[in-house]
């Protein structure tokens, strides 16, 4: 699969002082070219595998991926009375030795080695252990093999040459590259941790690597989410194939990326804007979208956007407002419908060429009103069903438009209300509500007009079309 990263792939260029940064945050631990976590880590790790002396993370059933393997060709005996009697040394079932007494090839069939297979075939495929029992001791003696050239595998090389037969096959559907280079790809592992649970940043440029290491490094400090290294892997490969040069490359910030890879760069992604641009008030009160996860506020509306208002003094002003509400605790996604009314202001005023606040009065204000009442009875009236669902279906499915729609011009509990009017009995209910439940006002009902001046709304709706 191609993913274009940019004009030219892989050479994007990450924002200026983004690289000193990385250098001075990213910590020794993350800085290996192979990453490799313990099974007690809240991150990467997971509970040990239950077979006794293994230690290896578990995968599922509470058994380590090469257990499960054993355990599966074992014919799936109880967890508890094969955890209880298999072997703890290296687990994965394709790195057995051949089960004759004194041979260490790899398995092939029947957990024996090729020869052995052929001899218990020749046999007429006898009973396995009253076979094993009855071997002549001529055919039990297989003689003591040279070691596979991979550090650390038990198992013996295959006869015509340096690998076991797992090592050999692997090497093979590798494309048969050079033995040393081969043989290089297993330094640096740890030992006795298969290399599934480890993640190699090998092969990626330095720059991208040292970006995949603080992206991980920033998820194990969060603690939010469990990752599993093969999780890593397969992003890692993703990024060798797609030949990027940066998390940042705008190609891998949309469906071009794998599903199963696009949370986790996503996540990286937002580390290293949040790294490069900085974060907190100062850094993010003069940007025309506010990321709010920068400031410390989670929970719904992601941002607030402020770049569509074109009036200056107003864009200052609503800042300021969303500043301020966001210091009293309103959530985030109620901030944002806030400015997003304000937008609509501003679009009204510029049409109208008001260049300043000083303009900005009474009058004006009750047209725009006007002009808001008459725009909700455009979209309330059934004649403009068909425009209005072209208009949702250029964002929405056209079964979600029509759900929307129907949401929105439902008589009863709808989205809109008839000529914008403000829904008093509502709006009395949440006053009683908050009085009830949350004590505010001293446990007493404020009345309505402490908050709702319906004097701007009746001239408005009096300077409407009807």
């Amino acid at each position: 699969m191609s993913v274009p990263v940019g004009p030219d792939a892989g050479e994007y260029r990450v924002p200026g002082g983004l690289l000193e940064k990385l250098m001075a945050v990213v910590r020794p631990e993350f800085r290996a070219d192979v990453l490799a976590f313990d099974a007690a880590d809240p991150v990467f790790g997971s509970p040990a595998c239950m077979v006794g002396g293994c230690g290896r993370p578990s995968s599922s059933r509470g058994l380590c991926v090469g257990h499960e393997g054993r355990w599966r060709s074992c014919g799936r005996p109880p967890l508890e009375e094969f955890a209880a009697t298999t072997a703890a040394e290296f687990a994965q079932s394709a790195l057995l030795r051949c089960r004759v007494p004194g041979c260490g090839y790899g398995v092939a069939a029947m957990n024996l080695c090729n020869r052995h297979a052929r001899h218990w075939i020749k046999a007429g495929r006898p009973g396995i252990d009253g076979w094993l029992g009855a071997l002549p001791p001529g055919l039990a003696a297989a003689g003591r093999g040279r070691e596979c050239a991979v550090p650390g595998c038990p198992v013996w090389a295959q006869p015509e040459g340096t690998l076991c037969r797992v090592h050999q096959r692997a090497w093979i559907r590798h494309g048969r590259p050079g033995i040393d280079e081969w043989l290089a790809r297993f330094a640096g592992f740890r030992p006795g941790l298969p290399a599934h649970e480890q993640i190699d940043l090998r092969g990626l440029p330095p720059a991208l690597k040292l970006e995949l290491q603080y992206g991980l490094q920033h998820r194990r400090d969060d603690q939010t989410v469990k990752v599993r290294p093969r999780e890593v892997r397969g992003a890692v490969g993703f990024l060798r194939k797609a030949k990027a040069g940066s998390v940042l490359d705008p190609g891998l910030d949309g469906t071009a990326v794998p599903a199963s890879h696009r949370g986790l760069l996503r996540y990286a992604r937002r580390a290293l804007e949040d790294l490069a641009e900085g974060a907190g008030w100062d850094a993010e009160y003069p940007r025309d979208t506010w990321k709010l996860r920068r400031l410390g506020i989670s929970g719904k509306g992601a941002e607030i956007r402020f770049g569509d208002i074109p009036q200056p003094w107003l864009k200052d002003l609503a800042k300021r407002w969303a500043r301020w509400r966001l210091s009293t605790g309103v959530p985030g996604e109620r901030a944002q419908a806030g400015i997003r009314a304000v937008t609509r202001l501003a679009g009204f005023l510029a049409a109208r060429d008001v260049p300043a606040l000083a303009q900005v009065d009474r009058a004006l204000l009750e047209r725009y009103l006007a002009a808001f009442i008459e725009g909700q009875r455009w979209v309330l009236d059934p004649a403009h069903k068909q425009e209005i669902l072209q208009i949702l279906s250029q964002r929405l499915s056209p079964a979600v438009a029509e759900e929307t729609y129907a949401a929105m011009v439902a008589k009863t509990g709808g989205q809109l209300e008839p000529d914008a009017r403000l829904n008093t009995e509502a709006f009395r209910n949440v006053l009683k509500l908050r009085a009830e439940i949350e004590g505010s006002w001293g446990g007493k009902v404020p009345p309505i007009g402490q908050y709702y001046d319906p004097v701007y709304y009746e001239k408005a709706l009096s300077l409407s079309k009807k």
